[in-house]
């Protein structure tokens, strides 16, 4: 669903009112084949939220591994 809304022109790096993206999010919960396709789409991994935090921050605090190793 990702690759189709992202190829019909879908903002992958939309903000949230904390500043995260739809990285920030699946990061946060752990939905590792989201993170993959939003990566693959283009996704900013390094994209900081209002609080300077990346991505990978929120995989870190919630354990999730896998996502921490891809991104």
């Amino acid at each position: 669903i990702i690759t189709l809304l992202h190829a019909r022109g879908a903002d992958i790096e939309a903000r949230n009112v904390s500043g995260w993206t739809p990285l920030h999010n699946a990061a946060h919960y752990g939905l590792c084949e989201a993170v993959t396709a939003l990566a693959k789409c283009g996704a900013d991994v390094n994209a900081l939220d209002w609080k300077g935090n990346p991505p990978i921050d929120k995989a870190i605090f919630y354990g999730h591994h896998e996502i921490v190793r891809y991104l």
